[in-house]
């Protein structure tokens, strides 16, 4: 059994030159010059962790559960590599802790300040209002920097203001306008988010057209509906076979009903897997590195619904199992191609960033779990 890597910068293949990028796969887009990003877990280790990280959790009432995120992890994080190097997670148990119990604490406090006068819940949600976007700042700025490759932490620069228009306005507006506007807020978010993020000092830069958004757009409602349709038979016959009476009417019309989060689902994955693959087409880490995504939707749906079907029938005992299959799938679909050198550059930010980085990685931030 492969043992876990903490700290994840080693290479995880000891063979692996610098100056190639020769993994022994092939790009999923068939695209020269680039290689997968190799994921080297098992559904079957994964298991023993989930397992026991589960137990730990419930015994102790969930206490044990930000060692238990800290722990899964790690795990991803060691066995995914670029180059032949994994990543690293350098959070702890005890900052995800304190930002949770900090959550908590607000929230019963809110709670409290209502029964005690109505009008403080007014209050505390106006308070909610602006603290939930400065939380979720905090949180991706936490993650970023205890997240390495070869010793070099990514970087988050979001600003606050930033993230209430990504928190509030983007979804509002995509509502009004009763979807039309979704790929517009859609692209909008994915842009901001994705140049937000830093390797080091260096800013990654990803962009997608808007005929491209709309493209997505639309052949989401495509899938959506012919998935919907091929379902609509048998979710209306089944109940008639097995049931009777004024039962087959209900049975059937709850059977046509489930329908209608089915197509959201379908719709939403589709969507969501086109424009991934469109911005990371577009992706680029200076003249280091190019990184390319050929997801395909039908797959993706069918590895979604089934997983769902799979956990419900073990009612969750192959959980393990799902989370390593959609993640390898992610992975085998990812791809990138060094294009500058990349040895250089690593040594230049790993100078840059010294002890002090690594210490104020650690003094930053709490973790609040959104």
């Amino acid at each position: 059994m492969k043992k876990n890597r903490p700290g994840g910068d080693a290479a995880i293949n000891s063979n692996a030159d610098d100056n190639t990028a020769e993994t022994g796969n092939t790009p999923a887009s068939g695209n020269p010059g680039y290689q997968p990003i190799q994921f080297k877990g098992h559904a079957r280790e994964y298991f023993g962790i989930w397992l026991t990280t589960l137990l730990l959790t419930v015994i102790t009432l969930g206490i044990y559960g930000p060692w238990a995120k800290v722990r899964r992890k790690n795990y991803f994080h060691n066995n995914t590599a670029i180059h032949g190097y994994g990543f690293g997670y350098h959070a702890t148990g005890w900052q995800i802790l304190k930002g949770r119990v900090l959550i908590l604490l607000m929230i019963g406090l809110a709670n409290v300040a209502g029964y005690i006068d109505p009008y403080f819940t007014i209050a505390t949600a106006l308070v909610f209002f602006f603290l939930i976007p400065w939380a979720l700042n905090r949180s991706l700025r936490f993650n970023a920097r205890n997240t390495s490759w070869r010793n070099v932490r990514l970087q988050w620069h979001g600003t606050y203001g930033g993230m209430m228009v990504m928190t509030y306005l983007v979804p509002l507006v995509s509502i009004l306008s009763a979807g039309i506007l979704m790929p517009v807020m859609s692209r909008l978010s994915l842009k901001y988010f994705t140049n937000k993020h830093h390797f080091g000092t260096m800013p990654f830069e990803a962009d997608m057209e808007i005929g491209q958004a709309y493209t997505a757009f639309f052949c989401g409602i495509l899938l959506a509906f012919v998935v919907v349709l091929a379902m609509l038979a048998p979710a209306y016959a089944i109940p008639r076979l097995f049931l009777s009476g004024d039962n087959q009417f209900i049975g059937s019309t709850l059977g046509i009903l489930t329908m209608i989060p089915i197509f959201f689902f379908v719709f939403a994955i589709t969507f969501q897997a086109m424009c991934r693959n469109y911005m990371l087409q577009n992706l680029h880490l200076g003249s280091i590195a190019r990184f390319d995504s050929s997801i395909n939707p039908v797959v993706l749906v069918w590895i979604m619904l089934s997983n769902v079907v799979v956990v419900i029938l073990t009612l969750g005992m192959m959980v393990p199992w799902a989370y390593v299959r959609l993640y390898d799938y992610f992975c085998s679909h990812t791809e990138y191609a060094i294009t500058g050198d990349i040895n250089s550059f690593i040594d230049v930010e790993t100078r840059n960033q010294g002890a002090f980085g690594e210490e104020f990685a650690d003094m930053e931030g709490l973790e609040f779990g959104f």
